[in-house]
């Protein structure tokens, strides 16, 4: 099965041919030919477009949801990183104050 692409060059090739003629008849099916090419042509195009933004949006919304996560990995590592950090203190202090009152 060929191609739209090839069926369309077979077509404007097929329109040269009619061309050639000078025929109203020929030249009225050429027309109509050819504003079915270019509808062919538009209807690609357009087929096309919707397909990358499709693409683009998808791109964008992965970005978004691994920046989300990488977020929440974050904010949840740094809560870790307090609660350690509080304990760590604390023994501190601790350790400290003993030390403090051997003295």
């Amino acid at each position: 099965m060929k191609s739209m692409i090839d069926q369309i060059y077979d077509i404007e090739e097929h329109i040269a041919q009619l061309k050639e003629n000078g025929n109203k008849e020929i030249k009225e099916i050429y027309d109509s030919i050819d504003k079915k090419i270019k509808i062919m042509e538009q209807s690609f195009l357009d087929e096309y477009l919707q397909y990358e933004k499709l693409q683009e949006e998808e791109m964008l919304n992965r970005v978004q949801l691994y920046d989300q996560e990488l977020q929440s990995t974050f904010q949840n590592k740094k809560n870790l990183l307090q609660e350690l950090w509080e304990k760590k203190k604390d023994n501190i202090l601790l350790s400290l104050s003993h030390e403090f009152w051997l003295e």
